[in-house]
């Protein structure tokens, strides 16, 4: 495939009769740090006034679907809240085909968590930090609860060695199940970034 824009006219419109669907990602392309990328707009919007289907698929899970679909509108692309999909989705879309039973450790933001318990789900709590620095504190700190069936592991802001120890204490048991969401090697955030993914 030839570079569209070294393209005839008929070759585009050849290629752009060609797909009915359009899937975009959102952070570094459409956007970083929910600034627009110059042409992103118009481009989107132009191949929805041309009858595309266009979804956004993230694996941001900062922000819910809604929020993001929000944050679209405000930059003016035509979206509605259906058209993104991220993390946050996903995880509640497979707790719910495997009919998840019990409590789940999320390793995520609360805006995460909450969707999570809005769609039905017991989270455990998170372990108080600071503790005590010994070792009867941690030990403490690291009981078993038997009724957490799942750990999922995401974007956590506030991420300690003793959240990270309590999931590992879950899941040595056989009966708890292990997801992640939306990794990436590095996220693009601009002038700060890349910072480390997960």
């Amino acid at each position: 495939m030839k570079n569209l824009t070294d393209a005839s006219k008929e070759e585009q419109r050849k290629f752009l009769n060609s797909f009915d669907y359009v899937l975009s990602d959102m952070d570094g392309v459409i956007w970083t740090k929910y600034q627009v990328h110059k042409g992103a707009v118009d481009c989107m919007n132009t191949l929805k006034a041309l009858g595309k289907c266009v979804h956004y698929v993230t694996n941001n899970s900062v922000a819910n679907s809604e929020e993001l679909a929000a944050i679209l509108r405000l930059n003016k692309f035509d979206a509605k809240d259906g058209d993104v999909t991220n993390p946050q989705l996903t995880v509640i879309d497979h707790l719910k085909t495997i009919n998840f039973q019990g409590i789940l450790y999320a390793l995520v933001t609360e805006n995460f968590r909450e969707q999570i318990r809005k769609a039905g789900f017991n989270i455990a709590p998170i372990p108080d930090y600071p503790i005590e620095e010994s070792v009867e504190a941690l030990t403490r700190k690291l009981q078993d609860d038997p009724n957490v069936k799942g750990v999922l592991i995401g974007i956590d802001l506030n991420s300690t060695f003793l959240k990270l120890q309590k999931a590992l204490t879950y899941l040595k048991r056989d009966d708890c199940i292990f997801l992640t969401s939306g990794s990436d090697m590095v996220i693009p955030l601009g002038s700060v970034g890349p910072i480390i993914g997960r």
